[in-house]
């Protein structure tokens, strides 16, 4: 595994399903973490992640995750497993890393991969900020609804409405 840099890693984490804050059992980890505990103000989120050098989701199963979108929203690039939906937010080398299910080295390689270069780091920081708004924005998440409107509307109706 490559040596972690010489980093701060502030973690979140919220309640777990059986209503428990922080976690009891947190491994010891070659790098330091610092709890700013949970966030839920907008304003402060985006600070928090524009602060960022990079986004990482060690999620083993994950359908499409929230925290990927806002990271990816606020210019950050991100790393994590390619499993479930995250393979179709993170395009792998291109806004981020995708790292082989289960495999931790290969997701501290992604990690490394990402810090070791600051142009590579700003290049994935504008291809992961490119991607969130032709994807995620509200405006293209609206269009997306009324054509689907729209199209049921033709194939009921034979008619589509004013939009």
């Amino acid at each position: 595994m490559p040596a972690a840099p010489q980093r701060e890693f502030p973690c979140s984490w919220g309640r777990d399903r059986w209503g428990s804050g922080r976690p009891r059992d947190l491994p010891v980890l070659a790098v330091p973490l610092r709890s700013i505990g949970f966030v839920g103000n907008d304003a402060d989120l985006a600070r928090l992640y524009s602060a960022a050098d990079v986004f990482v989701l060690p999620s083993r199963e994950d359908n499409l995750p929230n925290t990927v979108m806002e990271a990816m929203a606020c210019g950050i690039p991100c790393v994590g497993f390619a499993v479930g939906g995250v393979p179709d937010m993170i395009d792998h080398r291109v806004n981020g890393y995708l790292a082989t299910p289960g495999d931790a080295d290969d997701l501290a390689r992604g990690i490394a991969w990402v810090l070791e270069d600051a142009g590579r780091r700003r290049r994935l920081a504008e291809a992961a900020r490119g991607k969130a708004l032709s994807e995620w924005h509200g405006d293209v998440i609206a269009r997306r609804y009324l054509d689907v409107y729209n199209e049921a509307l033709e194939e009921s109706y034979g008619r589509s409405s004013a939009c």
